[in-house]
This record gives structure tokens, sequence and C-alpha cells, in this order.
């Protein structure tokens, strides 16, 4: 698939959305490069800091829940709420914070916080 999908965590706790702004301003970093943070990174550390669910937590240390992990729904984790072409093109008036823009075939990862973030 290429093009952009948006995945969603439901219910989505709130610290969850806390942990991602705890985060803006960080400098990013592709997957493995020092002094930054990947978009995968961003958003599984978030998870894994707020959820409180067992399995949830074992699911996405296990998978690593990279961009691509995202993607195929990090074992479950993610459901899908849209598609689109392009991030242009995707109707931000359905997408809630905490939900997951994933492009291409998994070449890069968003969360989404509001209509400005």
């Amino acid at each position: 698939m290429s093009g952009t999908i948006v995945r969603s965590i439901r219910p989505l706790p709130e610290q969850y959305l806390k942990a991602l702004r705890s985060r803006l301003g960080m400098t990013y970093a592709a997957a493995g490069d020092p002094g930054g943070i990947s978009c995968s990174a961003l958003i599984r550390q978030s998870l894994l800091e707020t959820t409180v669910n067992a399995e949830t937590r074992a699911t996405v240390h296990r998978l690593q829940c990279l961009s691509g992990d995202l993607l195929r729904g990090c074992g479950g984790q993610l459901s899908v709420v849209q598609t689109a072409e392009n991030l242009h093109a995707l109707n931000y008036s359905q997408m809630r914070p905490g939900d997951v823009a994933i492009l291409g075939d998994g070449i890069h990862a968003l969360a989404f916080l509001n209509e400005r973030q």
C-alpha cells in the first residue's frame, strides 16, 4: 500500500497524549542515528510509558513498533480509521489526538495532536 493510513489507539489513555506532547521540540533523528528520536521511537516510547495493559505493553515492546509495524497495526494495538492518497488528502476533521498517520509502506509515522501539530 502506498499513500497514507491513519491508525488509532482506542481507548486512548490521556497519559499517552501527555507523553507525546512532552516530546514536542525534540530533535528528529532517523532510526539508529544518535542525538535525537525517530518518528516510530517517539510513538513507541510514549506508548510504553503510558500503557497500563500488560498485554499491550508486552506487544509494543516485543514488536518494537517501528513505522512498518505501525502500518500493520503493531500487533493489533492500532486500528485503521481512514486511508488517503497522501497527507493533504486526509480528512483531518475525523482525526483525534493521538492518531498515527503512516506514510507510504511504513517509511515514516506521525502522531497527530491537533489541527496544527
